[in-house]
């Protein structure tokens, strides 16, 4: 009687299919949810700019309403508090940049009152929001 042994083959390599599937999985998540990002604020139409940058998410955003009412991050807020509340969004976050988003047919002497209101309350970088022109 012939005895026939065999040889156990042990795979020494990562199977490398599981990995592939869990970067798919995440590439598409990435996908959708970067589609799905959508740009806050109020109804507040922007001066147009050749150079405008898309607007980055969890920064301190003031907008300031035709009427010349002021939000900051959606919220109303009185000139007085406009101050005090930045300061206080600065220090609790350690965030140091606003955008103003001001509409196209507010007086220039309103933007430079909100940007003074802005530079009083320690933010070091100032932005003005713009939308890009084709």
């Amino acid at each position: 009687m012939i005895r026939i042994r065999r040889r156990l083959h042990v795979s020494t390599g990562v199977n490398m299919t599981a990995m592939i599937d869990v970067l798919l999985v995440l590439i598409l998540f990435f996908m959708v949810s970067s589609t799905l990002v959508k740009s806050r604020g109020l109804a507040v139409k922007l001066p147009e700019s050749k150079t405008a940058d898309s607007e980055t998410q969890n920064l301190l955003v003031v907008s300031i309403r035709q009427d010349g009412r002021l939000f900051l991050n959606d919220d109303p807020v009185d000139e007085g508090r406009l101050g005090p509340q930045l300061k206080e969004k600065r220090l609790g976050t350690g965030q140091g940049t606003v955008i103003i988003r001001g509409d196209r047919t507010i007086p220039y002497a309103r933007m430079v009152e909100v940007m003074d209101i802005a530079r009083t309350a320690g933010m070091e970088k100032i932005s003005l929001a713009t939308v890009q022109r084709n």
